[in-house]
Parts: structure tokens; C-alpha cells; sequence
């Protein structure tokens, strides 16, 4: 693994050999931020900066290369199949951004220059902290970007549809704005009420059953963790009237449904209230949501 001028490290070169490995050391010296690069490598982006400016080395910002600040996390990731080398590349320039620089993000894989998307499920990776307790605790976004990672790193067929989702509803969405203001007529909104029930339908199936699969794996071992009788599970809650159990095509039809009953609403708000953006999942220890009544340490056992 490499790092270069990303947060606290200069420069890094660490060989890391198979099977677990601890990092030790006192706080400040950089062990969550080596965490963040490996993560950064799995998902494309990082897990704690809103801006991926902050994670530039501060000392190389003010010592440019011909105008430019440069970083960069790479890993060589060996398995049974191949050897790959990922890389994430940031260049940095000053800018009258509020923070004072702009900067760009370059994905490269062995040596080639990719899209973020293709990086994505090259290093299958899990991050457990602190701030894991918002997927009890916190919001709806929060479980949803969940289970959008793990699906995303499990199949780029499903990154790639999300994606098309979101520039859909994005879309859809300053065309209620447009509509809204008399710029516009409902019927525009046809083309992307039908691209977002199609997108929709396949992201809300495969997320259910990733959250039946999840529900059956961890009861089991919820209870060894815990020590008691306390029955676990998961539930997918879906902003329309959509059953667990139906098929991407009657998914479709029953978005598409919901889509309809809610555009004037949507038009009245310049926002699309329904769709898997709006989905969440749930988590009941014996029965009870989780997020009303857990305990922390019940949360910490869940998750």
C-alpha cells in the first residue's frame, strides 16, 4: 500500500502480509486515516471527508509543483484470480473556492486511467466505527448508503443502475422546479417517471433481498454476540406500496403507480417524494424498531 501527501502522511510505503493485522498507536498518529485510504480504494471516495480537498496533506498546499498539489492512495491487491493495482490520484490547485483550492479525483487501475465506477468492487472491503451507530440511530440516508455499498461492491450492474437512477431524479426534479414555475408542462415529466420506475424497480428488489439475506444471517449470530434470547431481524421499508415479495417487473408496475398518484404533490414541492431515495430499512430486536428503543450497547450488538 502507498500513500502520498494524503491527511497527516507525507509518504508511505507499508507491505501488509495475509491475515489480520492490528495497527497500534497513540491518537493522532494517522491509524484512522490509514483505514480511510483502504476504504477510499473499495468504494471510490471517502468515508469522513465532505470535501476531498481535506484530504490533501495541508503542508503540500502550500508548497506547489508548478501551481498544483498532488496526492495520491494506491494499493497492489493480490487475489486467487489476479493482481491489480488501484490507485486514486487527487490534484489540488488554489481556487476562490471558500476553502481556497479546488480539487480533482483520478482513478487508475493498473496504470490506466478509469471512471470511479470501475473501481468500485476491485477490493471487496467492511468498515466498522464509531459512527456505525447512525445505521440504528441516524437517518434513513444513512441505512440507504448502506446497503447502496454493499450492493455496489457486490455488483457494478447495480452501481450502474443506481447511478442512472439518481440522474433521473435529479432531472425529474428541476423539471418540477420548471414546472412549478409555469416553464413547463406535466407531460414532460412522462420520460423520467418511466426511467425512474424502471431503475427503481431493480434497485428496490435487489436492496430487498439484501435485506432478507442480512435479517437470516445475522439472527443466529446476533444471538451467540449477545448471550440471550433476544430475536433480531431486518425489514425493508419502501416509500410505495411495494411487497417484499414481488418481482422487478411488478416492483415497476407498483412504482410507477405510486409515481403517478404523487406527481402533483411532487410538482407542488419540486420534489419527488417516492422511490427507492425515499426507501429505508429497518431494525427490530424482539419486534420493537431498534432506533426507538435500543440500548447503545443492544445497537452496538446489532450492527
Amino acid at each position: 500500500m502507498s500513500l502520498s501527501n494524503f491527511r497527516n502522511y507525507t509518504s508511505l510505503e507499508l507491505d501488509l502480509p495475509p491475515g489480520p493485522t492490528i495497527v497500534k498507536g497513540s491518537n493522532g498518529h494517522g491509524k484512522s486515516n490509514l483505514l480511510e485510504a483502504m476504504y477510499a480504494l473499495a468504494i471510490a471516495k471517502s468515508s469522513r471527508a465532505a470535501l476531498e480537498r481535506d484530504l490533501v496533506n495541508k503542508a503540500s498546499l502550500e508548497n506547489l509543483i508548478d501551481g498544483f498539489s498532488y496526492a495520491m492512495v494506491g494499493a497492489t491487491v493480490l487475489s486467487k484470480e489476479s493482481r491489480e493495482r488501484l490507485e486514486i490520484h487527487y490534484r489540488s490547485q488554489p481556487s476562490e473556492n471558500d476553502d481556497g483550492f479546488t480539487t480533482q479525483k483520478f482513478i487508475r487501475i493498473n496504470g490506466i486511467p478509469k471512471r470511479a465506477s470501475d473501481l468500485v468492487g476491485r477490493l471487496n472491503a467492511v468498515l466498522f466505527s464509531v459512527e456505525d451507530l447512525d445505521l440504528v440511530f441516524g437517518r434513513p440516508s444513512t441505512r440507504r448508503r448502506y446497503l447502496d455499498i454493499l450492493l455496489s461492491q457486490m455488483d457494478s450492474k447495480y452501481l450502474r443502475t443506481l447511478q442512472q437512477y439518481q440522474r433521473a431524479i435529479t432531472q425529474r426534479n428541476h423539471l418540477l422546479r420548471s414546472i412549478r414555475e409555469g416553464l413547463s408542462v406535466p407531460s414532460e415529466l412522462d420520460f423520467w417517471d418511466d426511467q425512474i420506475s424502471n431503475t427503481g424497480s431493480t434497485i428496490t428488489a435487489e436492496r430487498v433481498k439484501a435485506v432478507r439475506s442480512l435479517s437470516e444471517t445475522s439472527r443466529p449470530l446476533h444471538s451467540d454476540i449477545s448471550g440471550t434470547n433476544e430475536k433480531m431481524c431486518c425489514e425493508y421499508l419502501s416509500s410505495s406500496d411495494i411487497q417484499s415479495e414481488e418481482e422487478p417487473s411488478l416492483i415497476e408496475k407498483s412504482l410507477a403507480s405510486a409515481i403517478w398518484d404523487a406527481r402533483n404533490k411532487d410538482i407542488a414541492q419540486g420534489s419527488t417524494s417516492v422511490g427507492p431515495h425515499r426507501d429505508d430499512m429497518k431494525i427490530l430486536i424482539e419486534e420493537t424498531s431498534a432506533d426507538r428503543f435500543a440500548s447503545r450497547g443492544q445497537a452496538r450488538t446489532a450492527i
